[in-house]
């Protein structure tokens, strides 16, 4: 099975981006260049870099948000019910 060169380096962006817990600055600085957004999906909520990263002469921002992850379904009585069965964090650097 022969791999390109993107493909692996995809691959190896998508399984870090999974990796829960908390970005320290190190982590942050991949976000180097554009504007870049890092998802992470847990069972619980997880903490993301939010401050300033200083690259050189260049100055990014970071933040991130936290989003439920929800499963609905609808009871004998026609009732929406919802419950949170894990949460995605979101982080972009800009």
């Amino acid at each position: 099975m022969s791999c390109s060169r993107t493909t692996i380096v995809c691959c190896g962006f998508i399984a870090a981006a999974f990796v829960p817990g908390p970005v320290s600055i190190a982590e942050a600085q991949i976000f180097i260049g554009p504007p870049r957004e890092r998802v992470v999906e847990s069972r619980r909520p997880t903490h993301g870099y939010s401050g300033f990263v200083r690259y050189g002469a260049r100055q990014y921002y970071c933040d991130y948000m936290r989003y439920p992850n929800r499963s609905c379904s609808v009871d004998r009585a026609g009732r929406e019910r919802c419950r949170v069965t894990g949460w995605r964090m979101v982080q972009r650097c800009n």
